[in-house]
């Protein structure tokens, strides 16, 4: 590539158009387009043979949003007026937040923990407007792995529903199914930026059959087995041309994990040679989808975006400033937020993906350092403003 060439901070590759053939004929021979096709159903089978150990069910849906609309249907059901809250982590995308307002709930912003980055189930099962929330929703930020034991006690201790919003975390679900998997609902999506991608679309991922049965109704305008709307619903179900791209990239799944390890390799290496190796977060520890930059201030943070933009690298601030400053979302009420404000301004996300070239690595590499090196040897302390 040539040194002055814009690098895009993510590029996604999803099935070429001959590996899709195969499926998009059985298509046209079925003439079945939506509404838990053939194809569908195939996905949903061979996905939860990942995951086998766990036990879990599989609903796929239009996207990852629609998912944990239905799960929390599924789960909390519509909001009351005795539990019209819903908690949620301040640090995560705004999809989560719109996804309990659209279920009736109002959104009540928690900090998250400073080392794990989602909420704390032991910490908020003494919150005290516990009592008025009908629904709890952490985030596996970034996809990172989150056994989801302790919010199997937290439910069993408070009673208050919990769905994991676990949108980037196909990966960290996969390789440790028994841990991420159970009785508490888990939702992912599967938007083309995501490590497994239908191009859109998302899952919920459940041990509870007839949960999963809710799950399916609320994806089908309360329909389940009869032309009868029985509960609260959203049209959102996965077409079979999605479906047809799930299929494909599960077929491509095993030499896309390679690639990621040897991309997620290189870069470590690049950024070890700066001696800025333990500030970047890379595959498996988050999602292959990222990799992030861990300054030390939001002032580091800035001098490290703006260095990236002047040498035509793309980054982004994933989760913005925190979805409670989102215009759309700052009326609504929060805790008070010192780890997601912190978060917020220092998680750089740099340019990743399996086929980013090696020059490119470098070049990002050497960005950073530049800037961050130089400002270290000056004595900057740890989160200095």
């Amino acid at each position: 590539m040539n040194a002055d060439e814009p690098i895009a901070v993510y590029r996604a590759r999803l099935p070429l158009a001959r590996e899709l053939v195969p499926y998009l004929e059985r298509i046209d021979a079925n003439r079945w387009y939506s509404n838990h096709g053939e194809l569908v159903l195939e996905l949903e089978g061979r996905l939860a043979e990942l995951t086998a150990p766990a036990e879990a069910r599989w609903v796929t849906s239009s996207s990852g949003t629609a998912a944990l609309e239905a799960a929390i249907l599924a789960t909390a059901g519509r909001a009351t007026p005795a539990r019209p809250l819903a908690l949620v982590p301040a640090y995560t995308f705004v999809a989560t937040a719109m996804a309990v307002e659209r279920c009736g709930y109002v959104p009540h912003f928690v900090d998250v923990n400073d080392v794990t980055w989602s909420l704390d189930a032991d910490e908020l099962a003494t919150h005290p407007l516990l009592a008025r929330a009908g629904v709890v929703v952490p985030v596996m930020a970034y996809g990172r792995g989150s056994p989801q034991a302790a919010w199997r006690r937290f439910h069993e201790r408070t009673g208050t529903p919990v769905v994991i919003d676990g949108a980037a975390a196909f990966e960290a679900l996969v390789d440790d199914p028994c841990g991420i998997a159970g009785t508490i609902p888990v939702t992912l999506s599967f938007h083309a930026t995501k490590p497994f991608s239908t191009g859109e679309g998302g899952a919920v991922v459940w041990s509870d059959s007839l949960g999963c049965a809710r799950v399916a109704r609320a994806l089908n305008f309360g329909f389940l087995g009869a032309r009868s709307s029985q509960a609260t619903g959203t049209n959102g179900k996965m077409s079979e041309y999605h479906a047809a791209v799930g299929l494909a990239s599960l077929a491509g799944l095993a030499r896309r994990r390679i690639a990621i390890a040897e991309a997620a390799r290189a870069y470590g290496d690049a950024f070890a040679e700066h001696e800025l190796d333990e500030r970047i977060l890379l595959w498996p520890e988050i999602s292959s989808s990222y990799a992030i930059f861990a300054a030390e201030s939001e002032r580091e943070a800035q001098r490290v975006a703006t260095a990236l933009k002047d040498a035509g690298i793309e980054h982004r601030f994933w989760y913005g400033r925190g979805i409670h400053r989102e215009p759309s979302l700052a009326r609504y009420s929060g805790d008070a937020l010192p780890n997601a404000e912190r978060l917020a301004t220092s998680l750089v996300g740099i340019p990743f993906c399996a086929d980013l070239a090696a020059a490119a690595v470098e070049r990002i590499a050497t960005t950073v350092a530049r800037v961050v090196i130089p400002a270290r040897g000056a004595g900057q302390g740890r989160f200095a403003g």
